[in-house]
């Protein structure tokens, strides 16, 4: 199974609001919903209560800050990212494989008992 690990965009969008900004950095590649249901999961990535704790808005990591929250924040998605790709790679993927696993076993199973009742059903 190829995985690509999900990466934090280079330069994050800024839109000004009252007391700072919302900050928006984009997903290389999208990640898919077993990742993202790891990244929202409170025990995934470090917090502090002085930093906004990351969040997902469609294929992007947002946001609000202040100018004193910025350094920590960019930290903290990056961390979150990272903390996200190593909880994926040690449960989902494994998860992933087993199953597809059990499924080609079962297929095969199945073509097995095919062929034989073809056998069967000719009188071989």
């Amino acid at each position: 199974m190829k995985w690509n690990p999900i990466t934090v965009g280079s330069e994050p969008e800024l839109d000004p609001v009252p007391g700072g900004y919302e900050v928006s950095y984009d997903l290389n590649p999208d990640p898919p919903a077993d990742w993202e249901e790891l990244f929202e999961d409170s025990a995934t990535g470090v917090s502090s209560s002085a930093t906004p704790r990351p969040r997902l808005a469609g294929g992007s990591v947002v946001g609000r800050v202040s100018a004193e929250q910025a350094g920590a924040f960019g930290k903290a998605v990056l961390d979150h990212v990272a903390a996200t790709n190593k909880r994926y790679e040690e449960e989902v993927i494994p998860r992933q494989v087993m199953e597809r696993q059990r499924r080609e076993a079962a297929k095969a199973a199945q073509e097995a008992e095919e062929v034989e009742m073809r056998r069967r059903l000719r009188g071989d």
